[in-house]
């Protein structure tokens, strides 16, 4: 039996121009809270999902995101993807959140939501 690692998991969207991109080794989720951070790294999910983020972008249209996912520690406050030194958009709170949906639209975004 495969053991699942213990703690928070988060669900990655990534838009699928950055995915084209190329650089999924190198997908990262920060976390943090007052005392410690890191880096996990991403697993796919093998599944890809047609989300809006919202009436902001895209005249609220859907668009595909390549579906991953990140365990974090349970003590974890906050979390943020990032590719290299590459951040996208703000922080997202763990007692909040445990989705991400990431993009690109006149900057690098990061649209939180609850699943």
């Amino acid at each position: 039996m495969i053991s699942e690692p213990t703690g928070k998991k988060i669900k990655i969207g990534v838009i699928s121009y950055i995915e084209k991109e190329g650089k999924q080794d190198n997908y990262r989720l920060h976390y943090w809270n007052s005392s410690t951070s890191g880096d996990v790294k991403l697993t796919a999910a093998g599944k890809t999902e047609s989300v809006s983020v919202g009436s902001s972008y895209w005249s609220g249209d859907s668009k595909t995101f390549t579906i991953y996912e990140a365990v974090i520690p349970d003590e974890a406050t906050g979390f943020k993807f990032h590719i290299g030194d590459r951040w996208f958009g703000s922080d997202g709170s763990t007692s909040k959140y445990d989705t991400v949906y990431i993009f690109n639209y006149s900057g690098d975004k990061a649209v939180y939501k609850k699943s």
